[in-house]
């Protein structure tokens, strides 16, 4: 699973907010859904398109690191 950071404000989630993306939707455009952390710690599901997110290579680098590594460890138990 990846974890981006919004370029821009998608679906009522700030520009800056940071997620695990879980869904993938296509084809052209290809479009990612993502639980976002807003700035008060609450979740958000938004779609986007690759263009709309920065990759974060290391979650610490995230807003709210612990918030996003609960929701990772959520997916990732419900995918096996």
């Amino acid at each position: 699973m990846e974890i981006v950071r919004l370029r821009r404000e998608r679906d009522g989630v700030a520009a800056g907010c940071c997620g695990i993306v879980w869904g993938v939707y296509g084809p052209s455009p290809w479009t990612y859904e993502a639980c976002f952390i807003n700035q008060l710690g609450e979740s958000e599901d938004a779609t986007f398109e690759a263009s709309d997110v920065d990759s974060v290579a290391d979650i610490s680098e995230a807003p709210a690191p612990r918030e996003l590594l609960e929701i990772l460890r959520t997916l990732e138990g419900a995918a096996r």
